[in-house]
């Protein structure tokens, strides 16, 4: 459980990384870029939409990447013969 917690205050925290940098990309292109309030908005969003798919798709990668390697280790231990 005290596991599960920690992993999930670490997706917590990189997720606030990602929309606070988006925010801060946003207002600087409001302020110093001319940029409209609607596309920094539009910019936002999508940013918002990149983390969350990014972060919810980790697990599935981590564990495809996994097996792949597990499965390419074994074909290579048995064609090793030492």
């Amino acid at each position: 459980m005290g596991e599960t917690m920690l992993l999930t205050n670490r997706e917590v925290a990189s997720l606030s990384g990602s929309f606070g940098s988006g925010l801060k990309r946003a207002f600087d292109g409001v302020v110093f870029d001319g940029l409209r309030l609607s596309d920094a908005l539009r910019q936002v969003a999508a940013g918002m939409s990149a983390s969350i798919y990014n972060t919810a798709m980790r697990p599935g990668q981590n564990a495809l990447g996994g097996a792949l390697a597990n499965g390419i280790n074994s074909v290579f231990a048995g064609l090793m013969p030492f």
